[in-house]
């Protein structure tokens, strides 16, 4: 799964990028998108006809032979099960990009331009926990079946490396936000779409901790509580929207979206108390969350000098107050060292 979101992503941006560079506009960029779940379900199919030797023999007896292995009763089964995500995936996408649906009739096609270089931004970074996630996806379903101390280790782990890897990204994005617009952009676009850019930013540490919650609730087969949990979210982000984004315009709106998250988030972390067990959020969040804060007030300090020069102090110290403060404990170092040392799923004790 990891291999074929890379696939997708490369082969989205480039070839978006040349639509729209060749002019072809929003009706060249509806044919990119074609062309692209084209590709991706050509490599899927490719994928499950190597993996799935049944395939292949019933394949060489005909499609009647190829019939018979999907019963009615798997057909069934199969739908009961992935009903719930394909809804899920529907109020997800709703809910990540509502406010950019009632913007342009609110305030217009001017204010939509200015605050969708925020989300370039942000859509360009989630490939980041989306690779990370789906590649630690079959180890979690597999550890959720029978061991869920290994569960919450892995859970513990993985948002812990989220986490650490938003933060400097939303420091760096607030430092440098006029640069960014001006590569995403041009200078048009400041400096509106600078402090969309600076709040939007802030949004990505929760939400991409809640990436991989839903992801952990997925593996522990519910589906359907994690339906609820983005039916509120949803209900959350369109009527804030629409009550304060005409008084508050896209700067605003750009707020919202950290708060949309954060609310998102309550029921997650509901969800995997009561089905995962206790998590210790501050033992998980508190370091990263100091060692950006450390880094952020000398960031601060430095600014006068010139943004430049704080940019370059959270490149340089951000990995470093992370070491110092000891962000991942042994037994997490002991975990990941497999996959450091050949690229392999690690083999440890109750994994």
């Amino acid at each position: 799964p990891a291999a074929v979101t890379s696939v997708t992503t490369i082969l989205k941006v480039t070839v978006q990028t040349l639509a729209l560079m060749s002019g072809l506009g929003i009706v060249g960029l509806a044919a990119t998108s074609i062309l692209i779940n084209t590709v991706t379900l050509v490599i899927l199919a490719v994928t499950a006809w190597r993996l799935f030797p049944e395939l292949r023999r019933a394949g060489a007896h005909g499609w009647r032979t190829l019939k018979g292995l999907l019963d009615r009763g798997l057909r069934m089964e199969m739908v009961r099960s992935s009903w719930p995500l394909m809804v899920n995936h529907l109020l997800a996408t709703l809910f990540y990009k509502i406010d950019v649906f009632l913007m342009e009739p609110i305030l217009g096609s001017t204010a939509l331009g200015l605050y969708s270089i925020g989300y370039k931004f942000l859509d360009t970074l989630m490939v980041i926990p989306s690779m990370f996630t789906l590649a630690l996806f079959p180890v979690i379903s597999r550890q959720a079946q029978g061991d869920l101390g290994a569960l919450r280790r892995f859970y513990t782990l993985g948002t812990k490396i989220l986490i650490t890897l938003a933060l400097p990204m939303a420091l760096l994005a607030t430092l440098a936000a006029p640069e960014m617009v001006m590569i995403l952009g041009g200078s048009a676009y400041l400096p509106g779409a600078a402090v969309a850019l600076r709040l939007m930013a802030w949004s990505m540490p929760i939400g991409w901790i809640n990436s991989i919650t839903q992801y952990a609730l997925i593996a522990l087969d519910r589906q359907r509580y994690l339906t609820r949990a983005y039916v509120v979210g949803f209900a959350f982000s369109v009527l804030s929207n629409l009550w304060l984004m005409p008084r508050l315009g896209a700067a605003g709106s750009a707020a919202l979206h950290i708060c949309a998250e954060a609310v998102l988030l309550v029921p997650f972390a509901l969800g995997i108390r009561r089905y995962m067990g206790g998590i210790g959020w501050w033992e998980m969040l508190g370091k990263p969350l100091l060692a950006a804060l450390l880094v952020g007030i000398g960031a601060v300090v430095l600014l006068p000098i010139g943004r430049g020069v704080a940019v370059l102090m959270v490149v340089l110290l951000y990995p470093l107050a992370v070491w110092m403060l000891g962000v991942l404990s042994p037994e997490e170092r002991a975990l990941l060292a497999p996959l450091v040392r050949r690229g392999a799923t690690p083999t440890v004790e109750g994994t």
